[in-house]
């Protein structure tokens, strides 16, 4: 399994596959964020790690660049449906001082959307 999208309106959904701590996903995951980041008709992207049970620092890392790549060009960019250890990992790495964490989908969509 890979990563996998969905389009809501402009916004894109992003569904990290469950082995995103793997070095052959992170780097297949990164392809589709760099992708995602430099396409101009997508005005944000909301990552799900609804399914993601282990998360290494490649991880972490991922969603820093992606977040400077879409911020560079002033778009949105969210993580969402974070298992609590997960909240924990980026509040201690101090990446929620910049990284937006939603609850769910929904919230980031909604929050996306009023933000226009």
């Amino acid at each position: 399994m890979s990563s996998s999208c969905r389009m809501e309106g402009r916004i894109c959904i992003v569904y990290l596959d469950p082995m995103i701590y793997e070095e052959q996903v992170q780097e297949e995951t990164q392809a589709v964020l760099e992708g995602l980041a430099k396409d101009r008709s997508i005005d944000g992207i909301v990552v799900s790690f609804e399914k993601v049970e282990k998360l290494a620092s490649g991880g972490l890392g991922l969603m820093v660049v992606t977040y400077k790549q879409l911020h560079d060009r002033k778009a949105k960019f969210g993580i969402c449906s974070l298992h609590p250890w997960h909240r924990h990992l980026f509040q201690m790495t101090k990446l929620d001082g910049f990284l937006t964490m939603y609850a769910s989908e929904e919230a980031a969509l909604a929050a996306m959307v009023s933000a226009k």
